[in-house]
C-alpha cells in the first residue's frame, strides 16, 4: 500500500532521526513531475562538489527560509529562469543525508508546462549543463536498478541506475547514458514508496 505523501516536516515519518529537523535540514531540491516524466539535471564540471552528477535543482536555505518549498521554489528559479508560479507542489519526500553530512528535504511538484516548454525555455546559471526527462514508468521499474556496498565508517547501500539513450529525453544528445545514483537515486525510490497522484496542491 502507498504512503501518504508528508504535507509538512513535521508529517515525515522517523522525524526523530534527524534531530530536531526543522532546524537541521540544510536545503531543498524539486523534483519536478512533468507529464509523465521526472527531470533531472547533469551538474556542471565547473561546481565545486558533486561535478557531473545526475541530480534535480536545488540547494542550500537561505537566511530567512523556514520551509524547504520556499528554498525548492527559490533554487528552481534561478536554475531553471523559469517562474515559480508554474510549480504545484504536492508535498514532502523522506530526508537523504548526502556523502557530505547535509540534510536535504526533497520537494515534489508538478509543473504547469510541457516537457518541451522546459527543454526551449529553461537557461542554465551555470549550475547544470545537461537536462534530461525520464518516464516514471521507467524509474518505477525493478529491473534497470542495480545495489552495491561502500563502507565509511560503516556499510551503506548505493543504488544506481542508468537513464537509457532510447528511453530517457535528453537536451542535448550523449552517446552514454547517464547514471543516476546515490541521493538522488535515493530521493527516486522514495518517491515510488508515495501515492503522488491523489495529494492535494500546498499553497505556501
Amino acid at each position: 500500500m502507498l504512503l501518504k505523501l508528508p504535507q509538512s516536516i513535521e508529517q515525515i515519518s522517523n522525524n526523530s532521526l534527524y534531530g530536531n529537523l526543522q532546524d537541521n535540514w540544510s536545503g531543498a531540491v524539486t523534483v519536478l513531475i512533468v507529464e509523465d516524466s521526472i527531470l533531472f539535471i547533469r551538474r556542471s564540471e565547473s561546481m565545486p562538489t558533486h561535478k557531473g552528477q545526475i541530480g534535480f535543482m536545488g540547494g542550500h536555505k537561505h537566511k530567512g527560509e523556514n520551509s524547504p518549498i520556499e528554498t525548492a521554489k527559490r533554487e528552481f528559479e534561478e536554475e531553471s529562469g523559469l517562474g515559480a508560479e508554474n510549480l504545484n507542489v504536492l508535498g514532502l519526500l523522506d530526508p537523504v543525508i548526502t556523502s557530505r553530512g547535509k540534510i536535504i528535504i526533497p520537494v515534489i511538484a508538478r509543473g504547469d508546462f510541457s516537457k518541451e516548454h522546459i527543454l526551449s525555455n529553461a537557461t542554465s546559471n551555470g549550475e547544470w549543463d545537461n537536462l534530461i526527462f525520464a518516464p516514471k514508468k521507467y524509474l518505477s521499474s525493478q529491473n534497470i536498478w542495480s545495489k552495491g556496498q561502500y563502507i565509511v565508517e560503516k556499510q551503506y547501500s548505493v543504488y544506481f541506475a542508468p537513464l537509457a539513450l532510447n528511453i530517457c529525453h535528453y537536451l542535448y544528445p550523449e552517446t552514454n547514458p547517464y547514471l543516476l545514483w546515490g541521493a538522488s537515486a535515493k530521493m527516486i525510490l522514495n518517491f515510488f514508496k508515495y501515492d503522488v497522484s491523489c495529494d492535494k496542491n500546498l499553497k505556501n
